[in-house]
């Protein structure tokens, strides 16, 4: 296992308040990203709409640049699958909240954007499970902060991971490997 596949797959038990994770993989926004958005949302209707589809009304904004801007849920849902399979996969459990979310400024269409994280706190619930707090940053391909937000997780500890692995249930991984 590498350096950056061990820091991903840890458990409640070996997370430490103030590690931070490498950073994510990267992403490029594209128009039909912002369009599949919209179609699921509804973001086409209402006030909204202008702001996402109408190349007229950002010359009208102060969102002068000539290129779409992305609707800052699209940038929150899609930070979230550039999360490694492997982090998925081993010690999380659920997302339960955001507790801050701050849109600092407009991801557009050809930015490409990726995340950091940091755990700023953590408090067990039992022996097999614990809630880790982290604080993402989600950056644009010049650095430039886009978004941050402080996220709760409920992670499995270790011990718990081996007793449901010896009571024969397999690992999501494995029985997708297996497939």
């Amino acid at each position: 296992m590498n350096r950056k596949e061990k820091a991903l797959t840890k458990f409640f038990d070996e997370i430490e308040i103030g590690e931070t994770r490498p950073p994510s993989r990267r992403r490029t926004l594209t128009e039909r990203d912002i369009e599949n958005y919209c179609d699921l949302s509804g973001d086409w209707v209402g006030t909204w709409a202008a702001m996402f589809s109408d190349e007229a009304h950002f010359e009208a904004t102060r969102f002068t640049e000539d290129r779409k801007t992305a609707p800052a849920n699209l940038v929150l849902s899609q930070q979230y699958g550039l999360s490694p399979t492997s982090e998925t996969l081993s010690g999380i459990v659920a997302l339960y909240e955001f507790e801050e979310i701050n849109y600092l400024q407009p991801l557009r269409v050809g930015d490409t954007f990726y995340y950091e994280t940091e755990v700023i706190d953590k408090q067990p619930r039992g022996p097999e499970y614990g809630v880790v707090r982290t604080r993402r940053v989600v950056k644009n391909q010049r650095g430039e902060v886009v978004l941050t937000m402080v996220a709760r997780a409920r992670f499995r500890t270790r011990a718990a991971w081996e007793a449901m692995h010896e009571k024969g249930a397999e690992p999501l991984r494995e029985r997708r490997e297996g497939a």
